[in-house]
């Protein structure tokens, strides 16, 4: 799959939900801290002596309160403000020795929830993952990444599943619903339970409740194991336009190196979460 063809490939979006969500689960478990206010945490870490509190906001202009990810991070004693060494005027925001303890555990458990929500993924495979991610932050020199998962990275991840969340609410359906139509239309066969609860690292009968909804609305049926419907792949492939296109317009935003690597990160998802 070539250029921006992977940007309409919807078993992005299940990827998208799937990868946001172990890596989620992992900040709050580990710390207590959402993915987003996790990779503001690192942004800060990678930032050396400081980044201009004005800037912080800026990078993460997508979050409605910028202001209030950094608050949630001073409370935990994760962060301080300080003066900037480069601009007296001005306050900056820097990583205390409490946070980069927290980060090398969340670092860590993000890779070890990776492995255990997938466990066909070797230690070659995440290798090549992390790879991938860390391309992505070679391109801004202003970042000093010491972790196997870079703030550019877990934000982009963010950002994704924000657009894929988006998308699903004005199309009127739950974001695991259409994870599990992208699951469904991707092969010409019939999912039973098990495997749709192995592919979505989620309990069976949370899988069932929904897949029962989703019957009743015309979107699955049921023939000797679960099947999308015609309604269904309508569904979807609305979707993925609506999705494909927020995602276009992000990646125009950034430099065609840039874009090259967040596409082999996308194609390499795909390859092997899907």
């Amino acid at each position: 799959m070539q250029g921006d063809e992977i940007l309409f490939d919807p078993r992005f979006m299940y990827v998208v939900q799937r990868m946001s969500a172990t890596t989620d689960l992992a900040c709050l478990q580990v710390t207590a801290l959402s993915l987003g206010e996790y990779a503001m945490l690192i942004r800060v870490a990678e930032a050396g002596e400081g980044l201009l509190l004005h800037d912080l906001e800026r990078e993460f202009g997508f979050v409605k309160t910028p202001q209030y990810l950094i608050s949630i991070l001073e409370e935990k004693e994760l962060v301080r403000r300080v003066r900037s060494r480069s601009d007296k005027r001005a306050f900056a925001c820097e990583v205390t020795s409490k946070g980069r303890a927290r980060i090398a555990l969340v670092d860590e458990a993000i890779a070890v929830s990776l492995v255990g929500s997938n466990p066909d993924l070797c230690e070659e495979d995440l290798g090549a993952l992390i790879d991938q991610f860390q391309a992505i932050a070679r391109f801004d020199a202003s970042r000093h990444p010491t972790t196997m998962f870079p703030s550019v990275a877990l934000v982009a991840l963010f950002k994704y599943r924000q657009l894929f969340e988006r998308a699903c609410s004005v199309a009127g359906i739950l974001p695991l619903q259409m994870a599990l139509l992208c699951i469904l239309s991707s092969r010409d066969i019939a999912h039973d339970l098990s495997s749709l609860s192995t592919k979505t690292a989620l309990f069976d009968f949370a899988i069932e409740f929904q897949l029962k909804a989703m019957m009743r609305k015309g979107l699955v049926l049921y023939e000797d194991g679960y099947l999308v419907t015609s309604r269904g792949i309508e569904r979807m492939n609305d979707l993925v336009v609506q999705f494909s296109e927020g995602l276009g317009r992000d990646f125009a935003q950034c430099d065609p190196d840039v874009q090259d690597a967040y596409r082999n990160l996308v194609g390499y998802m795909l390859y092997l979460f899907e």
